[in-house]
């Protein structure tokens, strides 16, 4: 049984390397730039909390392009 990750060339798995690591790019800019900055309200709790339950959808959005951000970059690993 042959290692397909191991027989692939160095090129490819550079291709696919650097699509994953621009996916994580985007999905990291999308929930740490985009999402924390409408609903997060530093020094206030309460305000931060009335953001997250008026925008519930965001805020789960935001955790599942944080997980995937995750899910890449472990993904990346394989191929360096």
């Amino acid at each position: 049984m042959t290692n397909p990750i191991a027989d692939m060339s160095p090129r490819k798995a550079a291709k696919i390397a650097g699509a994953v690591y621009l996916i994580c790019i985007v999905l990291g800019a999308f929930s740490n730039q985009f999402v924390r900055q409408i609903l997060i309200v530093p020094g206030d709790a309460t305000a931060t909390v009335n953001n997250i339950m008026a925008n519930e959808s965001l805020f789960r959005l935001g955790f599942v392009a944080d997980f995937s951000q995750g899910v890449c970059s472990s993904f990346t690993h394989i191929f360096i």
